[in-house]
């Protein structure tokens, strides 16, 4: 699993606590994933050049950190369900 994390506290948090946390710039982790967990609390950072053929993308939360074009460039593969952030930690807590 790969996590792109740019506040280095969380970074050392999660280490601490056992995760295997590599800190890595957005566009290097999104050029290595074809399946991306978007927990960000960032509007629109990524666009269509930030995709690889096939990307899938879940979005359980507001706002989709996917630009418009790339949202419409992932088309049924942008899984979008607009709930609360704190589902989203629950279901990235699940899986690890």
């Amino acid at each position: 699993m790969l996590v792109v994390e740019p506040d280095e506290e969380r970074v050392v948090a999660a280490q601490e606590v056992g995760l295997e946390v590599k800190a890595v710039e957005l566009a290097a982790g999104l050029s290595r994933c074809s399946l991306v967990l978007d927990a960000s609390p960032a509007a629109a950072i990524i666009d269509t050049d930030d995709l690889l053929p096939g990307t899938i993308a879940a979005v359980p939360g507001l706002p989709s950190a996917f630009t418009p074009a790339a949202q419409a460039a992932l088309g049924a593969r942008h899984i979008h369900e607009p709930l609360a952030i704190g589902v989203a930690v629950m279901a990235v807590r699940a899986v690890l």
